[in-house]
């Protein structure tokens, strides 16, 4: 059996080349900034227009603040687990960053005086588009979720509701995610529940939490993401429950 020589020119191109004009910059991007406590501020240096942006101070203990194109300007948080709720000095996502306002009644606040912040975006697909890919245990009708998919760098926004039923839900991703964010919109005292590809579908992480593993098979039904829809259980994801999911895949 003949063996091609080991040179990256007989490697298969990656998703993102730079060697064909692509970047991990034009996808994932950090900015650094502090506040200044104006109205109506312009963040800009991201390069692109960033579709989920996760946002925290760095100089004072405040919560974190995630947002995406899908939800709008609402925020959820990470570290806690209250449910979405209006985000007043988040203002809108720009082709080159971000815009922010001064507003004293929320934690945290993207526009505090003097206090120093990091956000993190990430490219999508805009607005996205409604999947219908899914199933509720396992026959139709079809879930249908809206998803902003970028399959070139393996991300996905998704939102979907939950039915109380073991159900699958489309991702828009070329092949499975190997990491899933999920975080519940409508109601508090819900965990952030994370699903990693290295831990398998009867394990969880918590988001909000900082204790090790947990094993629970039911919350994502003993089910492995395919190529299209991810698994989740019924007993996790009350009927009526709006969810939003963050994936992301190796490209």
């Amino acid at each position: 059996m003949a063996y091609l020589p080991l040179s990256t020119a007989n490697l298969p191109d990656p998703a993102i080349n730079p060697a064909q004009g692509s970047n991990p910059e034009d996808y994932f991007n950090t900015v650094l900034y502090t506040g200044n406590g104006g109205t109506n501020r312009s963040i800009t240096g991201m390069n692109f227009q960033a579709d989920f942006l996760w946002h925290k101070d760095r100089s004072a203990a405040r919560n974190h603040s995630l947002v995406d194109v899908i939800r709008g300007t609402n925020d959820l948080q990470s570290n806690d687990t209250a449910a979405e709720r209006s985000m007043p000095s988040f203002v809108s996502f720009d082709s080159d960053g971000f815009t922010v306002t001064q507003d004293g009644s929320t934690n945290p606040n993207w526009n505090e005086n003097s206090i120093t912040k990091v956000v993190w975006g990430w490219k999508a697909n805009g607005s996205g588009s409604t999947i219908a890919a899914g199933s509720i245990d396992g026959t139709n009708p079809t879930i249908a979720s809206q998803v902003s998919a970028n399959t070139e760098s393996g991300f996905s926004i998704v939102t979907f509701t939950g039915t109380g039923s073991n159900e699958t839900v489309g991702h828009g991703l070329s092949s499975a995610p190997d990491c899933i964010l999920f975080l519940r919109r409508d109601t508090s005292g819900s965990d952030h529940k994370v699903y990693h590809s290295a831990l398998g579908a009867t394990q969880n992480l918590r988001l909000n939490n900082t204790d090790a593993a947990r094993t629970q098979s039911d919350f994502f039904n003993d089910t492995e993401p395919t190529t299209s829809v991810f698994s989740i259980g019924g007993a996790r994801f009350a009927s009526s429950s709006t969810n939003v999911s963050y994936g992301f895949q190796s490209v």
